[in-house]
C-alpha cells in the first residue's frame, strides 16, 4: 500500500498545481485608458511585453500598453510579478522608472532590497540616479518659470526640489536660481516702492485693500488663463477629488471585508476567509495605484490633497499588511506552507520591520525544513545507521 501511495503522489501533486493554473480566480481590475477613461476589466494574460489580453463586459480582447494610462500598464504588470521574487519586483521598478512612476519605482526598489540584501548596492545607485532624474525635471519646470517671468512660482519648485532632493548635483544650481530671484525680486519690489524704508505704513496704506497679505501663490492663481487651460485646470482637480474620495470608499470597504475574513476565519471557513481577504486586498491595491496618481498630477500648492493622498496611501500599506498577514497565518494554519510563506514575504516587502511578520516567518520556514527532511528522508532511519551512508 506504502509503495502505490508513493507512487500515485507525484500525479496528484501534478493535478493540484494544474488546477491551481487553470481555476485561478479571475479578478476585475479598475484600469485608465491613456486618455483618462475608466473601465473595469478582467486581466487574462500577457501575449509579449507590449500587449495583455483583457476581459472587458464578458469578451476578450488583446490591448497594447500604449493604450492604457501608465499606471494601469503598472498594475497590469504587477499581475504577473512573483512578489517573493526580488529580481521581478525590481525589474518592475525599472519600469516604473522609465515611466516617471517614481512613486511605484521607489517601492518596488525596496521591496526588491528587502526580499533580497544582496542587491541593496544596485538599488541604492538606481534610488539615486532617480533622484538626480526627478531633480532635473523640477528645474526644467523651474527655468520655464524665470523665462515666463514669473519668479513666485519659480521658487517654489526650487524650494521643492531642495526639500526633497538636497543631495543631488542639481541642488546647487537650485540654491544659485533662488539667490538670483530673491536679488531680482528686491530690485524690482525697490523701483516699484521707492518709499519701501522711509516710510512703511504710508506705503502700505496706499496699496489696494487686501493686497498687502496676497502670498506669491494668490498672485500667480490670479493671472487669467484661457479657455483651454481652465477646462484643463477644472479636469485635473475634479479627477483628484473624484480620486480621493474613491479611495475613502475603499478604504472604508477594505476594513468591512477584512472584518468579514477574521470572522469566517475564527469560524474555520477557510474559502470563504480567502475571498475576503482578498477582497480586501484588491481595494487596497486600487487606493495606492489612485494615491499615486494624485501625487503625480497634483501641483506643489496643492497641499491638502497631496498630505491627503500620502496619508490614505499610508493607510492602505499598513492594512495590506494586516490582510498578508492574516493570509499568512490562515495558510500556515492548513498546513499550505508554500503560500504562508508567499504571504509573509509580501508583507515583509512592504514592512521589513513588523513583528508578527518575523515571527511569522521564522515559524513558517521551520516547517519548510521540517517538510524538506520528511520529502529526503520520508522514513526514519534505523538507530544507529548513518542515513547519509
Amino acid at each position: 500500500m506504502n509503495s502505490i501511495s508513493s507512487f500515485c503522489k507525484p500525479f496528484l501533486q501534478a493535478l493540484v498545481l494544474l488546477a491551481s493554473i487553470f481555476f485561478t480566480e479571475v479578478r476585475a481590475e479598475e484600469l485608465y485608458t491613456a486618455d483618462g477613461n475608466k473601465f473595469d476589466a478582467d486581466i487574462i494574460t500577457m501575449l509579449d511585453d507590449d500587449t495583455v489580453v483583457l476581459r472587458v463586459e464578458g469578451e476578450d480582447i488583446e490591448i497594447d500598453f500604449t493604450a492604457l494610462a501608465k499606471e494601469s500598464v503598472y498594475l497590469v504588470r504587477l499581475h504577473f510579478v512573483d512578489p517573493a521574487n526580488a529580481l521581478e519586483r525590481y525589474n518592475l521598478g525599472l519600469f516604473c522608472f522609465e515611466n516617471d512612476l517614481y512613486y511605484l519605482a521607489r517601492r518596488e526598489f525596496r521591496a526588491a532590497r528587502n526580499l533580497d540584501p544582496e542587491m541593496s548596492p544596485l538599488i541604492d545607485n538606481r534610488l539615486a540616479e532617480m533622484s538626480e532624474e526627478q531633480a532635473k525635471e523640477r528645474f526644467g519646470l523651474a527655468m520655464a518659470k524665470v523665462e515666463d517671468g514669473d519668479l513666485a512660482s519659480a521658487r517654489i519648485l526650487l524650494e521643492t526640489l531642495l526639500a526633497e532632493f538636497p543631495d543631488t548635483s542639481t541642488a546647487a544650481d537650485a540654491r544659485s536660481v533662488m539667490t538670483m530671484i530673491d536679488r531680482r525680486q528686491g530690485v524690482v519690489g525697490a523701483q516699484q516702492n521707492p518709499a519701501a524704508g522711509q516710510n512703511p505704513p504710508a506705503a502700505q496704506a496706499q496699496a489696494p485693500a487686501g493686497a498687502q497679505n496676497q502670498t506669491p501663490q494668490d498672485q500667480n492663481a490670479a493671472r487669467p488663463r484661457s479657455a483651454r487651460e481652465q477646462r484643463e485646470e477644472d479636469s485635473r482637480v475634479a479627477e483628484i477629488q473624484t480620486t480621493l474620495e474613491r479611495c475613502d470608499e475603499l478604504i472604508e470597504l477594505s476594513r468591512q471585508k477584512y472584518r468579514e475574513g477574521l470572522l469566517f476565519d475564527a469560524e474555520t471557513q477557510t474559502s470563504r476567509a480567502v475571498a475576503s481577504y482578498r477582497e480586501a486586498e484588491q481595494a487596497l491595491q486600487v487606493v495606492i495605484q489612485g494615491c499615486s496618481r494624485v501625487l503625480r498630477i497634483a501641483t506643489t500648492a496643492e497641499t491638502a490633497s497631496i498630505d491627503r493622498a500620502n496619508t490614505l496611501g499610508d493607510s492602505a500599506e499598513r492594512r495590506l499588511v494586516n490582510v498578508y498577514l492574516s493570509l499568512a497565518n490562515l495558510y500556515a494554519g492548513d498546513k499550505n506552507i508554500d503560500e504562508a510563506h508567499r504571504y509573509v514575504n509580501m508583507a515583509l516587502a512592504i514592512d521589513e520591520t513588523n513583528e508578527w511578520a518575523l515571527r511569522l516567518r521564522h515559524l513558517v520556514t521551520e516547517h519548510r525544513m521540517q517538510r524538506s527532511v520528511r520529502e529526503r528522508y520520508p522514513n526514519p532511519p534505523a538507530s544507529g545507521t548513518n542515513p547519509g551512508e
